[in-house]
Formats: C-alpha cells, sequence, structure tokens
C-alpha cells in the first residue's frame, strides 16, 4: 500500500544548493501467530514460532503483545541483515538428514 507523504517539500541546504525531495512511503503489514503464556512471576511471556528465538514479555497481556511487535521487527531486521551478508560467490546447498 502506497501512502502520500505530506505535501509540503522537504529542503535539505547545502552550501551550494537547496534541493527538494519527495519521500515515498511503502507500508508493509506481515501477520505473526504468536503464542501467550503466564509466567510463574505473573508476567505474560510472548513467542514467535515462526522466528525461533523470538520471545518477549508484558505485565499485561496488551503489554506482552506490544513487546513482541517490536521483537518481532527486530529479528526481522536482523535476518535481512544476515541476507544481505551473504557474498555472490556463497551457494545455497539442500542437505538431506
Amino acid at each position: 500500500m502506497y501512502v502520500e507523504p505530506h505535501r509540503d517539500y522537504n529542503y535539505h541546504r547545502t552550501p551550494e544548493i537547496m534541493v527538494s525531495r519527495t519521500v515515498r512511503v511503502w507500508i508493509k503489514t506481515m501477520k505473526f501467530k504468536v503464542i501467550v503464556s503466564e509466567g510463574e512471576d505473573g508476567w505474560y511471556v510472548v513467542e514467535c514460532p515462526a522466528l525461533p528465538g523470538c520471545v518477549s514479555q508484558g505485565k499485561t497481556i496488551e503489554d506482552a503483545l506490544e513487546n513482541i511487535k517490536d521483537a518481532i521487527q527486530g529479528c526481522l531486521e536482523v535476518l535481512n541483515q544476515r541476507a544481505r551478508a551473504f557474498s555472490v560467490h556463497d551457494k545455497v546447498v539442500e542437505v538431506v538428514v
């Protein structure tokens, strides 16, 4: 989905010139199933099975769900950085166990 930015232009001043710039914003949404459980200390623990190791918590269920959103975004950023770290000479090989 494309969101039109505010109509005002952003002007970035450099020593010699002033440059007008239009910014396009693309909003991507993804849905993940999460598991919510109550911890022994009364806090709620939330994990995202699709992203192993992606876990968060909160004092209330609402807090825990907001926190897992941040954790999921962080996990996706790390996965994206790792994917970009591969060189063009790397190969993907399938292994059967």
